[in-house]
């Protein structure tokens, strides 16, 4: 697996513990293949106990690109909300099925994440320069 994917010791999305272990089943007439995370913890009792976390399909959610063709992917990728961003604004930009309000309303969203995160005078210097670009080309 590639450092896009969750691993052992990764924090597991579902539950928010620490991934012990990986495992992928083939499942149904169609052998689709479907990913667990497998968490281990001691119980009252003093035995080694398990529970696993569904983290999605293996490959893609099948008959949910039919519709949406956007890549979807399962709780394993760790990206995957950037490239579903990124094929959503793809989308939009061919399809020009957006108006300006709700555009405006998807960056007000963006900056409010930006605020959040950049936290480093450097991280808020960059986003102040890219601002200024898209400024710069309002003009």
């Amino acid at each position: 697996m590639d450092k896009k994917t969750l691993t052992k010791g990764d924090i597991c999305p579902v539950c928010l513990s620490r991934i012990d272990s990986i495992t992928i089943r083939e499942k149904g007439k169609y052998k689709r293949q479907y990913v667990y995370a497998i968490h281990f913890y001691k119980g009252g009792d003093g035995k080694r106990h398990r529970y696993e976390c569904y983290l999605g399909p293996a490959n893609e959610y099948v008959v949910a690109e039919k519709t949406n063709n956007i890549g979807l992917k399962g709780r394993l990728e760790k990206d995957r909300f950037v490239e579903y961003l990124e094929s959503i604004l793809t989308y939009y930009k061919i399809s020009k099925e957006i108006d300006t309000g709700k555009a405006l309303e998807l960056f007000d969203k963006f900056m409010e994440l930006l605020t959040k995160v950049a936290v480093s005078e450097d991280d808020k210097k960059k986003v102040k320069e890219v601002l200024q670009g898209w400024i710069d080309k309002l003009k």
